[in-house]
């Protein structure tokens, strides 16, 4: 038996790295265009090489989907994550704010709005802060 495909699993271990350290750096929201277009390409990469296995190793993936349960696996995982591309998740149905904006928003509030989350009076709440180590607060 011929070797198909030589160099696609090392090439798919390389997609796969690269688009999960991408995507780290854009779940912590710590980067800007570069990490995303790169996390973009990667990406389209690493479905060129899965492309590229799946048609190199055809006959052995017919054997291995025979089996009633590895079938049915594969389906449910093409399923899952078409709807997972798709935008059908629980997340979807429950609209919210966003809690990046709350946070941000939050950073923005004065003391004042602090001190209501936490029932303290505004300036209790700044002369603990104050104490803590965080300066030039004031309500």
């Amino acid at each position: 038996m011929t070797r198909p495909a030589i160099g696609t699993s090392p090439l798919t271990v390389a997609t796969v790295l690269i688009a999960g350290l991408t995507g780290a750096v854009l779940l912590f929201d710590t980067g800007g265009p570069p990490p995303r277009e790169v996390h973009m390409l990667a990406g389209l990469a690493l479905a060129g090489v899965a492309l590229v296995q799946v048609a190199a190793f055809w006959r052995p993936l017919q054997l291995y989907l025979r089996r009633p349960l590895t079938g049915f696996v594969l389906v449910m995982g093409v399923a899952v994550t078409v709807a997972g591309a798709l935008g059908w998740s629980s997340a979807a149905a429950r609209p919210g704010p966003d809690p990046i904006a709350v946070f941000r928003a939050l950073e923005a509030a004065p003391v004042s709005s602090l001190a209501e989350l936490t029932g303290k009076p505004s300036a209790r709440l700044v002369a603990d802060l104050n104490a803590r180590g965080y300066v030039d607060l004031r309500s």
